[in-house]
């Protein structure tokens, strides 16, 4: 895997030299990342290492929580054997990246072992990697008030949007009947500074987010 040097904010790719090999079976491949790796990536990689990753990953894909565990690690992209690179729009402080690969059916991921740092210049604040370029969150950081455009594919459906904290506990839920391209006034003055992800719950469909920062003065 190659490491990077990037200005906080430009997007990049992440790329890795190796394709996984080896077992039967189709390929499935995750990407997470940390964006504590100012302490180091490599410490931040041995935080994994009694987690089921491959666990956390299905229960993702499910609709579950990105976080994995009570680590700083978050997935933030699936695919199959073609996604061995990962697009990223910008991050805004040094980020750990890990390129995850199994065979379909097995319980768990056998430990990529390729850690990328990516180190950022002129860091401000931490922001998550969004998870769905299509739902717009503004303004991003933000003091209080929040501005959410749904995707497309949740206009004229109702359920439910949810936030959650780095640790996938839910700090606010409020229901919604009809969607569509208005933007969706949110109110998060109640809630402390830092890392979120808001995201629209469906019916029989897969959660999809964004990822948003409150700062406070």
């Amino acid at each position: 895997a190659s490491n990077a040097i990037v200005m906080a904010g430009t997007p990049f790719v992440v790329e890795n030299v190796l394709a996984p090999s080896g077992g039967s079976g189709a390929q499935e491949i995750a990407w997470i990342m940390c964006a504590d790796g100012a302490t180091g990536c490599q410490g931040r990689f041995e935080e994994l290492g009694s987690i089921n990753v491959g666990a956390a990953y299905d229960a993702w894909l499910a609709g579950g929580p990105d976080q994995i565990g009570s680590t700083c690690w978050m997935f933030v992209a699936d695919g199959d054997a073609d996604d061995l690179s990962l697009n990223v729009d910008g991050i805004n402080s040094t980020t750990c990246f890990v390129r995850c690969a199994r065979r379909a059916g097995c319980e768990s991921f056998t430990g990529e072992g390729n850690i990328i740092t990516v180190e950022v210049l002129n860091g401000m604040h931490r922001l998550g990697v969004d998870q769905h370029p299509d739902v717009q969150v503004y303004p991003n950081p933000t003091h209080g008030q929040l501005e959410v455009v749904p995707a497309e594919r949740f206009h004229g459906l109702e359920g439910t949007i949810i936030i959650t904290n780095r640790l996938g506990q839910v700090m606010m839920e409020m229901p919604y009947e009809v969607l569509d391209d208005n933007p969706v006034s949110v109110n998060v003055e109640g809630l402390p500074g830092g890392l979120y992800t808001i995201f629209f719950k469906v019916a029989n469909r897969k959660n999809i987010g964004k990822k948003f920062v409150i700062a406070r003065r």
